[in-house]
């Protein structure tokens, strides 16, 4: 009974750690986007909002996907597939900036193939995000303080998987 009492408070620990100060996942030599417009501020507030559904689906929020995919295109052409999926998740999450620009087309529905890419997506980076917060936690002998800022970590969801660079 203890060390399932133990195993659901790290777990508790873990997610709060996640949502608190979990990295914030950006493609290699792109992630300085976390730095601009807020977007770490942007994240949290959505992390905290979609808690419930990121921790029941194992998915990083879309916000984060987003941001994801707009650094990989910045290193590198998007196929269409992808180009619809970003399209798809800047109508959702930043509407009113999308409405502004006027030349986006409506938010794209996903066909069944987009959707399983996004989903694993926002798995992969979800993966990664709490990989990082279990390594974190059992490394200190006390959780950091709340105030701490998240870490930024450099990975590929398109190349194969390579070593995570921490900044």
């Amino acid at each position: 009974m203890t060390r399932k009492r133990d195993r659901e408070g790290q777990a508790l620990v873990d997610q709060m750690m996640y949502l608190l100060v979990g990295p914030y996942i950006g493609f290699p030599g792109w992630e300085d986007i976390w730095q601009v417009n807020d977007n770490k501020t942007t994240a949290r507030v959505h992390r905290l909002a979609h808690h419930k559904e990121i921790f029941e689906t194992q998915q990083a929020t879309e916000y984060e996907a987003m941001l994801y995919l707009s650094t990989a295109s910045l290193a590198q052409p998007i196929s269409h597939d992808w180009a619809q999926i970003y399209l798809h998740l800047f109508n959702g999450v930043m509407p009113e900036v999308a409405k502004d620009l006027d030349v986006l087309p409506d938010r794209p529905e996903l066909n069944v193939n987009q959707q399983d890419d996004l989903a694993r997506l926002r798995r992969w980076i979800f993966k990664h995000q709490m990989d990082h917060v279990r390594r974190k936690t059992r490394a200190e002998p006390a959780p950091p303080p709340a105030q701490e800022e998240p870490e930024l970590v450099q990975l590929s969801f398109f190349q194969d998987e390579g070593e995570a660079v921490t900044n």
